[in-house]
């Protein structure tokens, strides 16, 4: 894990769509343009599993996000619920476990906002 000072994790973990767009995604993206933040992840949780399965508008501004720098990781037993782990793969998203994870960044300090 790099400098945990100057690394930013989103915790996506709701189905509000407008959220997502408006805050989670914009703000990731613009931390990284912007060189507010030298590393930022996206952490998708819950029912946003479902979101980015089904909304190819999401799955677009994800992509994006990817392709800016931001890291992104879906939770590995949300996505299992979901039935989404195949899909999610084929789209090039990282499914991982994603609560150790969390608890490091916890632990070290990272700063973490949830939407």
């Amino acid at each position: 894990m790099d400098d945990s000072s100057d690394t930013l994790v989103v915790l996506w973990i709701n189905a509000d769509r407008i959220a997502a767009a408006d805050m989670a995604f914009q703000y990731a993206r613009d931390s990284l343009l912007k060189d507010w933040w030298k590393r930022v992840e996206l952490l998708v949780w819950g029912p946003s599993v479902e979101i980015l399965c089904e909304d190819e508008a999401a799955q677009m501004q994800v992509e994006m996000l990817r392709h800016v720098g931001v890291e992104v990781t879906v939770c590995v037993a949300c996505a299992a619920r979901h039935r989404a782990i195949e899909k999610l793969e084929k789209l090039g998203i990282h499914v991982d476990g994603t609560g150790e994870l969390l608890t490091a960044y916890l632990k070290s300090g990272a700063s973490i906002i949830t939407v």
